[in-house]
């Protein structure tokens, strides 16, 4: 069964009182973007969410999202909060799970795919993981990753996004803030792609699949 993952840049902090209106894609179905339907967004995650996110659900939320606001969750942590609000949050199954995942350990990206392996379905992300602190997770890092496996091992997730934008969009996105992309960044840096001497260019003359493969060139 295809699932489809929304990736949303955040276009609004949980201190707004206006609700969040999400950037969407056509080809994402069950997220809605209305700016009337209300989002609920809670701080840190807690033993007594589901509980909580029950009364929220039935006050009229549309969208829960689960942040990992200190970004010092494991996957597999951030992954059973997701799956325990599924699991017993009464009404949870009516509403969009989203995920807001810092990078203070290097973990958003692990941390919202497991948030998507275990039932979210909107993903906040930036483009280049630009963000506070360490920064937020990395758009091109998710929609690349279930891009490539997805249908493999995600239960057929997939984004809507065309990966083709991707690189542009970052390049953009870095001339616009002045924040440079480091030469290493995963997916959009400058050595993303650059292979040297030895198996890797043997594997890829050969016609190894790649990101390339998947619609990701320059």
């Amino acid at each position: 069964m295809h699932q489809p993952v929304h990736a949303t840049l955040p276009t609004c902090s949980p201190s707004r009182s206006a609700p969040c209106t999400p950037v969407s894609t056509p080809t994402a179905p069950l997220v809605r973007s209305e700016p009337s339907e209300p989002a609920f967004f809670s701080a840190t995650p807690g033993p007594t969410r589901p509980q909580i996110l029950g009364e929220v659900i039935k006050a009229g939320a549309t969208t829960l999202n689960i942040p990992d606001t200190t970004g010092w969750n494991l996957p597999n942590e951030f992954g059973g909060i997701i799956a325990n609000i599924r699991a017993n949050t009464p009404g949870a199954d009516s509403v969009i799970i989203s995920t807001h995942c810092q990078n203070d350990l290097g973990l958003s990206t692990a941390n919202s795919l497991a948030g998507a392996m275990n039932g979210a379905r909107q993903l906040e992300c930036t483009i280049n993981g630009i963000g506070e602190r360490a920064g937020n997770a990395s758009l091109e890092e998710i929609v690349m990753a279930i891009a490539l496996k997805g249908q493999s091992h995600m239960n057929g997730l997939y984004t809507g996004i065309n990966p083709v934008h991707i690189y542009p969009t970052s390049r953009m996105v870095s001339d616009y803030s002045g924040m440079m992309v480091q030469p290493h960044k995963a997916i959009v840096g400058a050595n993303a792609f650059s292979h040297e001497s030895g198996i890797h260019q043997v594997c890829f003359r050969m016609g190894q699949e790649s990101m390339r493969d998947r619609g990701l060139d320059r």
